[in-house]
């Protein structure tokens, strides 16, 4: 994980259980700065610390996010020790659909874990609870994805921890079904910003 203006960035070490190949390590370099920018641009200030997602490559404002799901709470909790709330979300229906994001976003229900001041989210689990297609499934048409991410503390700090997400589906001919995992650690790179908390405030 790396940090830019309070924004995590995923950088990828390896691959399959090997270490990225020079030609893909510059690759990678090349998208982070492509994702730099548009942080840059979409960056007003300090008041966006916390506020700023990325999501398949994009800049998402998390209370624009948020304002896409219906939220029931479901009391209080613990996550590894720490005392969260655990809410319950489900799609809104009728919202304009923009991207292939919003179009996966639109399908998904799920729970969620969260620090109860500062916001920090600390676990999502998710799933879909219809299909979703792009180009009325030519493109792709996925009739399941469920999966999870939650977060770790590290150096008294929380950061990504582990992602793991099912799919079964296909994009185009292309059987894209099976297991995708993540598992993540702070960057030590002095080239990039100071890691900071992540937190999501609505």
């Amino acid at each position: 994980m790396l940090f830019f203006d309070s924004v995590e960035l995923e950088a990828p070490l390896t691959r399959h259980g090997r270490a990225l190949n020079p030609h893909q390590a510059a690759t990678i370099d090349r998208q982070l700065a492509k994702i730099r920018r548009r942080i840059h641009a979409a960056w007003r200030g300090p008041q966006d610390d916390g506020r700023l997602l990325i999501v398949s490559g994009h800049v998402l404002r998390a209370n624009a996010l948020l304002r896409r799901f219906h939220w029931r709470s479901l009391g209080a909790a613990a996550y590894l020790g720490h005392p969260c709330r655990r809410f319950a979300f489900t799609p809104r229906r009728h919202l304009r659909i923009s991207s292939r994001t919003a179009r996966v976003f639109a399908a998904m229900a799920g729970t969620l874990c969260a620090d109860p001041v500062t916001g920090l989210v600390f676990r999502v689990r998710f799933h879909n609870q219809f299909p979703v297609r792009f180009g009325w499934g030519i493109l792709g048409d996925f009739r399941g994805i469920r999966g999870a991410f939650s977060l770790q503390r590290l150096d008294g700090r929380w950061t990504w921890g582990r992602t793991v997400v099912h799919l079964q589906g296909r994009e185009l001919w292309l059987n894209k079904s099976g297991t995708l995992v993540k598992r993540y650690r702070l960057s030590r790179e002095p080239r990039l910003a100071t890691p900071l908390q992540r937190r999501v405030r609505p």
